[in-house]
This record gives C-alpha cells, sequence and structure tokens, in this order.
C-alpha cells in the first residue's frame, strides 16, 4: 500500500527495511536483537492483525529461530 511506503523506505533512499508479509501482502515491519541465548523479534504491523495472523507469524519465526539454533521472543509493537 503505498500509503506505507515511508514506514518501509523511511530514508527514501532505495533501502528498505525488512518486512512483514502475510497472504502476499506487506502489513508491517520487523526487526531482530540477536542475544547470547535467545533472538528477539519485534513486529510492526500497520494494521491490526488477527489472532490468526499472529500465530502464524509466531510460527514462522519460531522456524527461524530453529535456523538460528536460538530460542525466540516474539514481540509486537503499537499500530503506528
Amino acid at each position: 500500500d503505498p500509503r506505507h511506503a515511508l514506514l518501509t523506505h523511511p530514508g527514501t533512499n532505495g533501502m528498505m527495511l525488512p518486512v512483514l508479509v502475510v497472504g502476499g501482502r506487506v502489513v508491517g515491519v520487523w526487526k531482530r536483537a540477536i542475544k547470547k541465548k535467545a533472538v528477539a523479534l519485534n513486529f510492526t504491523p500497520f494494521e491490526p492483525l488477527t489472532v490468526a495472523q499472529k500465530e502464524a507469524v509466531a510460527g514462522v519465526a519460531e522456524r527461524y529461530g530453529h535456523f538460528l539454533q536460538l530460542p525466540v521472543i516474539v514481540r509486537w509493537q503499537d499500530v503506528p
């Protein structure tokens, strides 16, 4: 959605933040912080997500943690 362009490309310099895609649609951005004992994934959706959508994202986050061989901490930020 063009109204979220500045949220995905904040510097308008061609650099893009990691995006959260649900159902083939960009619905937010995310950041990770790798700690010694876990990886924290902070998701910021552009609009409220359903419980099912959040559960699907959490499932993929767990797979990512498995790939990194670290437990995952999933955090949801307020919708901007």
